[in-house]
């Protein structure tokens, strides 16, 4: 698999070279772009093919980018503490491939088989959009210079109260109207 995806080495001469490196704070999303038909993708992780994933798109997000797009797409919330990437399908072909969470330690590459029908599109926090043709792929790895977030000091280390006052405040994150009455007829003894 993972020579189909890079091709063949010729005379110790790579077969693809890197048009460029971004920095995302939120999320890398592979696309269909334009095309009207869903996207393969496939996911490697360390080298090791993860799955093959027919979708409308893929969106690996930071956990600060956890509450932006790949929220939007069913992922998971995650504190921006944790050292993780977020591994999310957009809009899937099959039920079986679902939201992922995976250590920052690992190094991700989403490519486009040879075989694809069509290019797919790779955009890095909502700029910056790339064509992938068949046989390109992207690498996504943390970076070794954490982005530095400064919050006022709090009491008793309750750093985390503040990302969750956030949440309930911009999401409602687990509110209701009202809460659900009793039922009649069902009193305790």
């Amino acid at each position: 698999m993972v020579e189909e995806l890079i091709g063949e080495e010729k005379d110790d001469e790579r077969t693809h070279r890197p048009d460029g490196t971004w920095e995302v704070l939120n999320e890398l999303v592979v696309d269909r772009g334009p095309s009207a038909t869903m996207c393969n993708i496939e996911i490697f992780g360390d080298d090791e093919h993860f799955t093959s994933v027919s979708a409308d798109g893929v969106c690996v997000s930071t956990p600060t980018g956890s509450t932006a797009y790949n929220l939007a797409a069913g992922g998971s919330l995650c504190h921006p503490e944790n050292p993780v990437m977020l591994v999310t399908p957009i809009c899937a072909h099959t039920l079986s491939f679902r939201p992922i969470i995976l250590p920052d330690t690992i190094v991700l590459r989403l490519g486009v088989p040879f075989d694809a029908r069509t290019s797919s599109w790779a955009s890095f926090d909502g700029r910056e959009r790339v064509e992938l043709r068949p046989g390109d792929y992207v690498t996504v790895s943390a970076s070794r210079f954490p982005f530095a977030c400064v919050q006022p000091h709090r009491p008793h280390g309750r750093r985390s109260g503040d990302w969750i006052n956030s949440i309930n405040a911009k999401l409602g994150w687990n509110t209701r109207q009202a809460r659900q009455k009793p039922l009649k007829g069902w009193e305790r003894s």
